[in-house]
């Protein structure tokens, strides 16, 4: 459920955009609704599935899986930005 605000905003932006009278529509890359519909499924599916996998995780008590991976996410984020 927490793409549905970033793809309405994203549409809602493009909308806005796409009536401005001063030529702004020109240089907007027009996405089609296949494209929403298709980013929102495997947003939905990706969602369920890491859910899924951090329940099971929780439950089999091997939660510090998790730890290491964000701890190796974070450090990696810190030296590429």
């Amino acid at each position: 459920m927490l793409f549905i605000p970033a793809i309405l905003g994203a549409a809602t932006i493009d909308a806005l955009l796409a009536q401005d009278p001063r030529g702004a529509a020109e240089s907007i890359h027009f996405i089609g609704i296949e494209s929403y519909a298709i980013g929102a499924t495997i947003s939905a599916i990706v969602g369920y599935l890491s859910i899924h996998i951090l329940i099971r995780l929780v439950t089999t008590g091997k939660f510090y899986i998790f730890a290491l991976y964000c701890f190796a996410i974070g450090i990696a984020t810190f030296f590429l930005l």
